[in-house]
Order: structure tokens, then sequence, then C-alpha cells
């Protein structure tokens, strides 16, 4: 399985791309990374991160079988706020 596009939830709804922002900008930021994207064996793993300005509100990951990310959100992000960004992305992604 390959990681096809990862990186941060925003608080507006939309998704930070790690691996579109190093196309564009990339030798502006400095990204640490562990493992590969292809998860070849069961319990393979891939961390990854950079330093933000704004804070996120979780993080998502979209393998190529995929055709939704997966989303997962920091504990602090409210349920209220968990459920209207969950509403946003999908219709962004179903429209655009």
């Amino acid at each position: 399985m390959r990681i096809a596009d990862f990186g941060y939830v925003m608080l507006n709804g939309s998704l930070f791309s790690i691996p579109q922002f190093e196309v564009n900008e990339p030798d502006d930021e400095v990204r640490l990374a562990y493992g590969s994207i292809d998860l070849e064996s069961r319990n393979a793993s891939f961390e990854t991160g950079m330093s933000l300005r704004d804070r996120p509100a979780g993080v998502y990951a979209r393998t190529t079988s995929q055709s939704r990310p997966c989303l997962a959100f920091r504990y602090d992000t409210p349920k209220w706020q968990r459920l209207w960004l969950r509403v946003v992305i999908r219709w962004k992604i179903a429209y655009y």
C-alpha cells in the first residue's frame, strides 16, 4: 500500500498537503520524516511533520486505494468543530 497524500487539516476546512507544499516551495521548510510512504507490511508506519505558523485542527492521510482522506483530530478540537470540518472537507472533495 502506498500513501498518496498526507498533511494537516486546517481550522478553515482546507487540507494542507505536505507533498504539494514541497513541490511548490522545495527549499522553504525543513520537514522531518521517518519510514517510507510504501507501507509494505502489516503495522508498517510512516511519520512526518513540519512547523506551521497556524495551529492545525488535525491531520489527514490518503492511500492510493482511497478516494477520500482519513481524518484524525487533535484532542482539544471540539466535537462540533470536528463534525463541521468533516462535512466541509467531504463537500469540497465531492464538488471540486
